[in-house]
């Protein structure tokens, strides 16, 4: 058996707008039939996205013998167990469809008077909603939420009044696709003002772990230190230890440069410049350095960023680092400091670049 997992997601989906009609594109492509059963292949589709200007959050399962189609089209908000539907506008409606080689289940939710209609179908003939019907249908939404992330800011909330953070990371664990894990460590951490630090650094360092993308990394410790979130240097270490992508890396250190560099915190400067080299790119640790320096153009900053200045091997961006360092006017005629900044230029092969960076502190 062959296993095929494909997650796409061209938007954030937390607030669907109405639509009137299933995009037929999405039917086309989502839907279960009587012939997929006979496939062989496992088929796990996860998709969030506009057709025609109009939204859709969907699933389709298909492995040899069962086939379901979940869609969620409109503006519709799940119950906080996510087994559910809490709200369904105008407008909006969810689709429920399996199919076995003993019965065609189909269940299409709207809203019609004020209230919600629910019709369910076996093998094509009306039948009864009923108990069983919902636990089913709450089976399959479960798995959309746990697919997509949709509703994630309600089931995190709810989670964490009944059994604190432990709850949601537990909940997180059973997420599928990064983009959903995505979804609920932002609502955890935006949604939690009361979070200590050393609940966010666990929750952080679990997130570096869980998650495979680097671009999802790097979101998650941006919007955690905007949301002003600092970074541990036990997180920061963790993250570059989980970002392979030297521009993530640069991302992630320029904002904890403008957020939180502090020539006085010795832990943090040292994680941060001990992070700093672990970029292989020049241009890209270039910027770092002289982020950090404008952010914080200390002493104690200024050696740091000179001494970094051995990993960088183009000579014009040694130059470029260099110069915003004379530039900070802490280059006294004598002291150590200016001593490290001649000795560093003395590294430079280019004559021209190596003149250039003397001739900045010459009087």
């Amino acid at each position: 058996m062959r296993l095929v997992t494909l997650t796409l997601f061209s938007a954030g989906f937390l607030a669907l707008p109405s639509i009137h009609a299933t995009p037929l594109e999405a039917q086309e492509r989502y839907s279960c039939t009587a012939d997929k059963l006979r496939s062989d292949n496992d088929i796990r589709l996860t998709h969030t996205g506009d057709h025609d200007d109009e939204r859709i959050v969907e699933t389709l399962l298909q492995r040899r013998g069962r086939c379901v189609h979940v869609a969620l089209f409109g503006s519709v908000r799940l119950r906080d167990d996510l087994a559910g539907i809490a709200e369904l506008p105008p407008g909006s409606r969810a689709l429920f469809h399996e199919i076995t080689p003993a019965s065609d289940r189909r269940l299409e939710v709207e809203r019609a008077g004020g209230a919600l209609i629910h019709r369910f179908m076996i093998d094509g003939r009306d039948a009864p909603f009923d108990r069983d019907v919902e636990r089913w249908y709450g089976a399959l939404l479960l798995d959309l939420a746990r697919r997509s992330g949709h509703g994630a800011e309600a089931r995190v909330a709810s989670l964490r009044a009944r059994g604190g953070t432990d709850a949601v990371l537990r909940e997180i664990g059973q997420l599928e696709s990064d983009e959903a894990r995505r979804h609920y460590y932002r609502a955890l951490l935006r949604g939690s003002t009361t979070l200590s630090p050393r609940d966010v650094e666990r929750v952080l360092t679990r997130a570096l772990g869980d998650v495979q993308s680097n671009s999802t990394r790097r979101s998650l410790l941006v919007e955690a230190m905007q949301d002003g979130r600092q970074l541990s240097p036990a997180v920061l270490r963790h993250a570059m230890e989980a970002i392979r992508s030297d521009g993530d890396k640069t991302s992630v250190l320029v904002v904890a440069a403008r957020l939180h560099l502090d020539g006085s915190n010795d832990a943090t400067r040292r994680a941060f410049f001990e992070a700093a080299r672990t970029i292989r790119s020049d241009g890209d640790m270039r910027r770092v350095l002289v982020t950090a320096l404008r952010a914080a153009p200390d002493e104690a900053v200024a050696r740091e960023v000179i001494a970094s200045t051995a990993e960088i091997r183009s000579d014009g961006d040694k130059a470029s680092v260099l110069l915003a360092v004379a530039g900070t006017g802490l280059l006294g005629r004598r002291n150590a400091l200016r001593r490290e900044y001649e000795a560093a230029a003395a590294t430079i092969r280019s004559s021209g670049d190596r003149a250039r960076v003397l001739r900045a502190v010459s009087p």
